[in-house]
C-alpha cells in the first residue's frame, strides 16, 4: 500500500511540476506564493477543491485496500461450518449461521468507511 500511495503522490508532483513549469510567469507565481502562505482553513472553497480531489484519490486507494482485505459471504460462511465427530469414523458437518455477527462486521465496516470519506 506504501508503493500505491507513493506512486499516487508522485503523480500528483508530476502534474503539478508539468503545469507550473507551463505557467510560469508573475502572475501565477504571485498566487501560489499567496497559497503557500495561507492555511487550508482559510483557502477560497475553489482553492480548496483541488486538495479535496487529491485526497479523494488517496482516500479511494485506502478505501479499495480496506474492503480488500474483508472475508467474503463465502468465507465467513465457512467459518460458521463445524465440524462434529460423531462416531471414530463419522464426521458430520454442520452450519452455524451467524447474521449477528456478519451485521456487526458490515456496521464496523461502514463506520469506518463514512470516517474515511469526511
Amino acid at each position: 500500500m506504501r508503493e500505491q500511495i507513493a506512486g499516487k503522490a508522485h503523480l500528483v508532483w508530476q502534474r503539478w511540476m508539468g503545469y507550473s513549469l507551463a505557467h510560469f510567469d508573475e502572475e501565477h507565481l504571485d498566487r501560489w506564493r499567496r497559497q503557500a502562505n495561507t492555511a487550508y482553513k482559510d483557502l477560497a472553497e475553489s482553492e480548496k477543491e483541488s486538495d479535496r480531489a487529491i485526497a479523494t484519490e488517496y482516500l479511494t486507494l485506502i478505501t479499495e485496500r480496506i474492503k480488500k482485505s474483508l472475508l467474503t459471504d463465502e468465507e465467513i460462511d465457512r467459518l460458521c461450518r463445524v465440524e462434529t465427530k460423531v462416531a471414530p469414523d463419522v464426521v458430520v458437518e454442520d452450519f452455524v449461521p451467524n447474521p449477528l455477527g456478519r451485521d456487526i462486521a458490515q456496521a464496523q465496516l461502514d463506520k469506518v468507511l463514512k470516517e474515511i470519506e469526511k
